[in-house]
């Protein structure tokens, strides 16, 4: 799968249908090529959007064991819990 079928895709808590945001960026490992992580853009309201300049990027990792599934215009994730793993 290219990045360019990624990129833009919106990432949706699988738990409560809530919408994340959308993907950005991939972290990639660089001993063995393979992705390690999504980088997603926060849905940030209007006035974030236009004053980018001063608030910074509201930005979350998603690990690739937090994703259940890949679909055609969405990805499902499972949240982490403040233990900081994914539900089972």
């Amino acid at each position: 799968m290219k990045f360019s079928e990624l990129q833009d895709k919106q990432v949706v808590n699988v738990q409560d249908g809530t919408l994340i945001g959308r993907v950005e960026d991939l972290d990639v490992s660089l001993t063995n090529y393979q992705v390690q992580s999504f980088l997603v853009g926060r849905n940030t309201g209007l006035l974030r959007s236009l004053f980018a300049f001063l608030f910074p990027p509201a930005r979350i990792i998603v690990c690739l064991d937090q994703v259940v599934s890949v679909g055609e215009d969405v990805i499902l994730i499972h949240p982490r819990t403040k233990s900081g793993k994914g539900k089972e």
